[in-house]
């Protein structure tokens, strides 16, 4: 009963009653559980781990559970309704994350396999529900055209995390540097009804030196930094006026 700490499973139970951090009881590989009853936080079975039944304790207040799974597992049989199993995309070049993170109506953890340099934006879909696991590796991207660019484009629901300290690194050649500048060069950007939270041990840098050139732009849409660092060259965080839904 650990409710606040992240937690890791090597070794084999027949049964287990768990309470960590919303992120999360990890089922590494090798590791077998019988019976999993979740008090709090959610859940990530690793492949070569197995979770054969999974359940919510009476005392579990969550709205829900989630148990995010890797491609080689079986998803875990439950009856709960509260409990959403999501599967895992691991993803180790730039059209592997494009793919994945792009289209409609995704709900998915995508896993970073290796560090990944990018060459486009990836757009996250008003309708999709996407966690991005930077699984302690670096995103970065460079761009040398004149116009406008970022490394994610958010109009949904996405959050970032990473068990260890993971970096975006985003840098724009040939920003525009007029005082009211005619395009933005940002490392993400959060627009429409967008909500967007980055949480501890990422690190999201800007190198460029625009007059928009912002590590996190939130145009729009609900922000939420969550032990994250953010550093700019410029400026680290915009939040437009009169959007009062970002919180620290």
């Amino acid at each position: 009963n650990v409710p606040n700490t992240t937690v890791y499973i090597n070794g084999q139970l027949t049964s287990l009653s768990a309470a960590t951090a919303d992120n999360t009881l990890y089922v590494k590989a090798g590791a077998k559980i019988g019976s999993l009853e979740i008090i709090k936080g959610n859940v990530v079975i690793e492949n070569g781990g197995v979770v054969t039944n999974i359940s919510r304790s009476q005392d579990n207040t969550d709205d829900e559970t989630v148990v995010y799974y890797e491609s080689d597992v079986t998803a875990p049989t439950t009856s709960d309704a509260k409990i959403k199993c999501v599967p895992v995309v691991i993803v180790s070049t730039a059209a592997e994350f494009k793919t994945a993170m792009e289209g409609a109506n995704k709900v998915v953890r995508i896993k970073l396999a290796n560090d990944i340099t990018v060459n486009s934006i990836a757009t996250v879909n008003a309708t999709s529900n996407i966690t991005l696991d930077m699984n302690g590796y670096d995103l970065s991207y460079t761009v040398s055209t004149a116009s406008a660019s970022e490394i994610i484009k958010n109009f949904g629901t996405l959050k970032i995390v990473s068990a260890s300290e993971a970096t975006f690194s985003y840098k724009a050649e040939n920003p525009d540097t007029q005082a009211i500048p005619s395009y933005a060069t940002n490392t993400i950007t959060n627009s429409g009804n967008g909500h967007l939270t980055v949480c501890e041990n990422v690190v999201v840098t800007n190198g460029s030196n625009g007059g928009a050139s912002y590590a996190v732009d939130v145009q729009s849409g609900t922000f939420i930094l969550d032990g994250a660092i953010l550093k700019g060259n410029r400026c680290a965080l915009r939040v437009a006026r009169f959007n009062a839904d970002t919180k620290f």
